[in-house]
């Protein structure tokens, strides 16, 4: 019934090309306005300093501005040439000055489709729920679009499966990846279909924007075999790639409009069905100037009876180099209907920061195993120091014959956290003292339960688990200074009692060829700062 249901919808929207098509001069498709506040958003956060990246935007009411938006951070590279991509929050009274929340929504890792990445690219209100669209994959697998739901757009955040689009066959025009989905929901556009615009790739790596649709928001279905909106003619401004496309219905004209990013621009383009799209007689309607290079991303929002877009704002000859969020406002006023009536969301609740400092010898401490090969043989005798000045973790080799693994683990009593607590971000902040990196390794955490304490030889591991924080690697890490580390999988936090946290070197899996340590204060040192664990939350309801 679905699947019939589907058909007939698509196949009424390819017989309505008969309509006639508004003049484009009707369409508000001017030059755009850029913003005087900008960048209004900078990659200047541990967890987003690479890039602030593809970004969704909803005005909920007058004062209340809300954005997700990738955060590239580039100190913890799960492996390759891969990012880590996290989901960021980011609040706003007027859409032009905002307030980073951290991150909200941290992707899978490896096996995982996700591959250590969940880029937010759209995201809706259906009066009960959000829906995130977002994509994964990294750069070393084939990108893919997932969609998953919150009841407060800030944590809890459910899956729908694995991907919910996949890129096409072999030689197709999106057969190498699919990314930055754009959905018109049903109660945002004229009729009960879901629209998913997207930017699928080929082979050679040209973007070009694709349709897929769908009767429930879950299961989509490509429309055609061709893009809806194709790279422009030879020597045009947008002849080579589409990086991006943000489409909206506008009701009083009924029409769809929307912007697209290629060639360092933005173009317009309307359409009278959602998949015949006509290019603005003015395009590029905002172009590149220096210190404000356009690329990578778009989006779009209604403010009042004007269109706002948020697009990526680059300036790479900047110290450090700019990666972050410009926007642009339509130059004209736009006609706009009474909108209906729409559930509002309820107002995100406050966030609130506690840290949590390790404060007595027996919470944290080291334990280690070596013997004259690798890894060391189960029956080897486990050291185990709680008292030392100094915590060490190792996977090295040594002059001698001995080969050592040592590991160390963290316990800090978060029970005062509030029992409804949502815990939005943490991070693990830690003096390091010195170090050695010798085979270009990391120093990763898993989340370990706390009733394991007091430690003993049962709480040693050779196994590198990532579950915390994915891996920072050894020699981006500075000595003598503090470094944060951001963590995932926040459901580790223990709201009730003690949260704690083993950290490894990584490469379980290969023998060290020389000496991969660092040092970092224990809470028994008497002139530096002791291990601690910064949340933030937000109380539930």
């Amino acid at each position: 019934m679905v699947a019939t249901t589907l058909l007939s919808v698509v196949t009424s929207l390819l017989a309505a090309g008969a309509m006639a098509h508004p003049s484009p001069s009707d369409l508000g498709s001017g030059t755009l306005r850029r913003g005087v506040a900008n960048p209004i958003l900078r990659n200047d956060s541990p967890y987003d300093d690479l890039k602030a990246g593809p970004s969704a935007v909803v005005k909920v009411a007058t004062g209340d501005y809300r954005q997700w938006y990738e955060a590239l951070d580039a100190e913890n590279a799960p492996r390759g040439g891969d990012v880590l991509s996290q989901t960021a929050y980011a609040t706003s009274a007027d859409g032009s000055s905002w307030t980073k929340r951290g991150i909200v929504f941290a992707p899978l890792a490896a096996p995982s489709w996700e591959n250590s990445e969940a880029c937010p690219t759209s995201m809706h209100w259906d009066g009960s729920q959000w829906i995130l669209f977002y994509h994964g994959g990294n750069n070393s697998a084939p990108r893919a679009i997932g969609r998953a739901t919150s009841p407060t757009g800030t944590s809890d955040f459910t899956r729908s499966g694995g991907p919910v689009l996949e890129r096409g066959e072999p030689g197709s025009w999106d057969s190498k990846f699919v990314a930055d989905a754009k959905a018109i929901a049903p109660w945002e556009g004229p009729d009960e279909l879901w629209r998913l615009y997207y930017v699928g790739r080929n082979d050679a790596g040209q973007g070009q924007v694709g349709l897929a649709t769908s009767v429930d928001g879950v299961s989509f279905t490509k429309v055609g075999s061709s893009p809806v909106l194709a790279v422009g003619p030879q020597g045009a401004w947008d002849d080579s790639d589409i990086q991006a496309f943000t489409p909206e219905w506008d009701a009083r004209l009924e029409v769809f409009r929307a912007w697209y990013v290629a060639g360092g621009a933005v173009g317009y383009a309307w359409s009278d069905d959602g998949l015949s799209w006509s290019r603005g007689e003015r395009n590029p309607v905002l172009s590149s100037i220096p210190g404000d290079s356009i690329q990578d991303s778009i989006d779009s929002y209604l403010d009042g009876n004007v269109y706002r877009l948020i697009y990526g704002q680059y300036d790479l000859a900047a110290t450090p180099p700019l990666r972050g969020k410009g926007e642009a406002k339509s130059a004209a006023s736009v006609p706009v209907p009474e909108p209906e009536p729409e559930p509002t969301p309820p107002p995100p609740p406050a966030a609130t920061t506690a840290a949590f400092s390790v404060s007595s010898s027996g919470d944290d401490g080291d334990l280690e195993r070596g013997g004259p090969a690798y890894p060391p043989a189960s029956a080897t005798p486990t050291l185990t120091e709680t008292g030392a000045p100094i915590l060490l973790v190792r996977r090295s080799t040594t002059p001698w014959p001995y080969v050592p693994v040592r590991v160390s683990l963290l316990r800090f009593d978060t029970s005062a956290l509030p029992d409804d607590a949502i815990v939005t971000s943490a991070v693990l902040q830690l003096y390091t003292t010195g170090k050695s990196s010798t085979d270009n390794r990391s120093l990763r955490a898993e989340w370990y339960t706390a009733n394991h304490w007091p430690l003993d030889a049962g709480d040693w591991s050779v196994a590198d688990q990532g579950s915390a924080h994915s891996g920072t690697s050894l020699d981006a890490i500075e000595t003598g200074r503090q470094v944060s580390l951001a963590l995932q999988s926040l459901g580790g936090i223990d709201t009730r009692g003690a949260t704690g946290i083993r950290m490894h070197v990584s490469g379980s899996d290969t023998a060290p060829s020389g000496p991969n340590e660092i040092a970092f204060a224990a809470s028994e040192s008497p002139t530096l700062p002791a291990p601690t664990l910064i949340v933030q939350y937000e109380r539930a309801g």
